[in-house]
């Protein structure tokens, strides 16, 4: 089966002429970090479009299964518009085949279309840019520093938390992880609503930044940090 996510709300199929085959969708979307259908803040509609032509369109929140099944969905190349949890419109085109008689269809509103800024790259030989975070809410509080220096060829990460610290070498892989989590933290705003508040406050020689994000969905140090050092709580 292929790949690709959502949650349903249907219209009537339009029908363009051409020859579709009927298609079980098993459509799902949430925070695909965790593989998590639930996800705190989202309630948004997602609707597919094929010719300019609204064909179905979805509410996310409506639905408690988990994927959702979508019986005799028409193959075919369709648009698809939502909003991701940064509040930010996204359009994707997706193809649904008529090879198959079932499709995987997943769509990951936490994640955005493209990671193009890269800080990393422009850090120079012994420069460190640090990320304070806090946290706290109805039944927590927390504080923690991370560090991340660059020593001739090679990043280290360090962190501070309960008077430990602890320290790594980047790979590829965790300077990935960095790079999503310092390209989503500039388009992210202040939000506030939920119970427990995070606050960050990024500092280097060249990238000084503040947010505070209670929305209960993003949780981008949360993600950093595991990426980097494994487990987390």
């Amino acid at each position: 089966m292929r790949k690709l996510i959502i949650i349903l709300s249907m219209l009537p199929i339009v029908s363009f002429g051409q020859s579709q085959k009927n298609v079980t969708i098993q459509l799902s979307t949430g925070d695909c970090r965790k593989n998590d259908p639930v996800r705190v803040g989202y309630n948004d509609t997602i609707r597919f479009f094929q010719k300019e032509k609204l064909v179905t369109q979805i509410v996310p929140m409506s639905y408690y299964e988990w994927p959702i099944t979508i019986d005799s969905f028409k193959s075919g190349t369709y648009t698809v518009f939502y909003r991701n949890i940064y509040d930010k419109a996204v359009s994707k085109i997706i193809i649904i085949p008529d090879s198959v008689d079932e499709y995987e269809l997943q769509i990951c509103p936490d994640e955005l279309l493209d990671y193009q800024s890269d800080f990393l790259a422009s850090l120079k030989n012994r420069e460190v840019i640090n990320i304070a975070f806090s946290s706290w809410g109805c039944f927590h509080a927390s504080e923690k520093v991370l560090s991340i220096k660059k020593q001739d060829c090679i990043f280290i990460a360090t962190i501070t938390e309960k008077e430990e610290t602890k320290s790594v070498i980047l790979n590829q892989s965790m300077i990935d992880a960095f790079k999503r989590f310092e390209n989503e933290i500039k388009v992210l705003d202040d939000t506030h609503g939920c119970t427990t508040t995070d606050e960050y406050a990024i500092i280097s020689k060249s990238w000084t930044l503040q947010r505070t994000d209670g929305s209960c969905a993003w949780n981008g140090f949360y993600f950093l940090k595991k990426a980097l050092f494994g487990k987390t709580e």
